[in-house]
């Protein structure tokens, strides 16, 4: 008997929900629906860098480094990298540990500032698979006449990731304190390090990994030499960073 009456009264309510509706749209027939559309390509065009101090300043900055080159295109990008420079050095019989010089780089407004050394990258594929940036050292540090300066390496640190306050995806993840870059032997290359990692839905739009600060710095990136390494006078050392950014999370 109860169930009869749960029943009937489902059925009345719903015969009253369709007479409501049938006398709404008798009231004002004159209707029509129309839709908005968008579409989105991948933009594969260059992005500039930003102020690595305050991204938020929607200006590009440029750098005053002659060797910096213009960052790779394309919708997943490597907008900046920073030369490493340690300057003139006194030869020393001793191990010795040397800072890395501040980037110098122009403000929109013209200005020269000190900025600490850093790295851009930007996502723009729309596919949020995610994405990892590494680095390994190409070569050891030679002079012009191929002359190694053995046992060298260097040290990253510090590091700080920044990116723009109206970007709000999740941050790629810095993934050690601290990346010690070898050279290989025989001519071959040095391990892969990883720098970043966004994983899957992270690290979308412009995303900015400074070693250190404008305090921290210069010690923030350090290149180790020891004191039985020959050194020749007057000789400049140059060694090749190779920066990989591969187009998805690297386990």
């Amino acid at each position: 008997m109860n169930l009869k009456k749960i029943s009937l009264a489902c059925l009345v309510t719903a015969i009253a929900f369709g007479f409501s509706n049938s006398s709404v749209l008798a009231v004002d027939p004159n209707t029509a629906n129309t839709m908005g559309k968008v579409t989105f390509s991948e933009d594969a065009s260059p992005t500039a860098p930003l102020d690595p101090l305050d991204p938020n300043v929607d200006k590009p900055i440029k750098p005053t480094d002659p060797d910096i080159g213009s960052g790779t295109a394309g919708p997943l990008s490597i907008d900046y990298i920073s030369n490493f420079h340690f300057g003139n050095q006194l030869i020393s019989a001793e191990d010795r540990t040397y800072n890395v010089k501040l980037d110098v780089i122009k403000t929109a407004d013209g200005k020269n500032v000190e900025r600490a050394p850093f790295v851009q990258v930007t996502d723009k594929r729309g596919s949020n698979n995610g994405w990892t940036l590494q680095v390994r050292q190409k070569t050891p540090f030679l002079t012009s006449g191929a002359k190694e300066l053995k046992g060298a390496y260097l040290s990253l640190m510090n590091p700080v990731v920044k990116t723009t306050k109206d970007n709000q995806a999740a941050p790629p993840e810095a993934e050690a304190k601290k990346i010690i870059l070898t050279p290989g032997k025989s001519g071959s290359a040095g391990d892969v390090k990883t720098v970043l990692t966004a994983k899957r839905n992270t690290g979308m739009a412009t995303w900015i990994e400074s070693f250190g600060n404008n305090q921290s710095g210069p010690s923030s990136v350090q290149l180790f030499v020891p004191g039985i390494s020959e050194k020749i006078k007057d000789a400049t050392y140059s060694a090749i960073l190779t920066w990989i950014l591969v187009d998805s999370p690297v386990n």
